[in-house]
């Protein structure tokens, strides 16, 4: 099977939709900012704190560039990944990219359900800041996306039957 790789904004569900469907299909799962984070011992915020933004999107490029010499795999990659039309055009050349598409209402109860349990994402989530990167990323989701799962009112596990009917 090739590659799948799960895109979607905060709280989209692509890591427990991910884990599900790697147990599903017998693949490896990596989210990739986890696997950034191991490889260099630090938080995102902390690694970008370190070496500024434009190298720490270097090294994010590169991380996803190395993904493509990789197989059977499902990997969920956050939105702040996707900056760029250069960027997001390589993702459909490692696998298949399903787009968690979860209406802003849904993602809203969901980051503030998440604000209760990590009060620290709260002092750093910003609405309209928000509602501005849906805006601004949700068409190159489309254009890069095999793959256009609607998840409202849909358990994980409808969702990854879905994607398996999909593929």
């Amino acid at each position: 099977m090739n590659n799948i790789i799960l895109i979607g904004f905060s709280q989209s569900g692509k890591t427990t939709v991910g884990k599900l469907l790697a147990e599903k299909t017998q693949q490896s799962f990596i989210e990739l900012e986890e696997e950034l984070e191991l490889e260099h011992q630090k938080s995102i915020g902390e690694l970008i704190a370190e070496i500024g933004m434009e190298k720490f999107r270097a090294i994010e490029k590169a991380a996803i560039e190395k993904l493509m010499s990789r197989k059977n795999k499902v990997v969920a990659v956050r939105s702040n990944t996707i900056v760029d039309e250069e960027t997001a055009e390589i993702l459909p050349r490692i696998g298949t990219v399903v787009y968690l598409q979860t209406d802003r209402e849904e993602l809203r109860r969901r980051l503030e359900q998440d604000k209760v349990l990590n009060p620290a994402k709260a002092e750093s989530f910003d609405e309209d800041e928000f509602c501005q990167q849906i805006a601004k990323k949700e068409p190159l989701f489309f254009q890069i996306s095999g793959i256009i799962i609607q998840t409202a009112g849909k358990t994980p596990e409808d969702i990854v039957n879905e994607i398996l009917l999909l593929l």
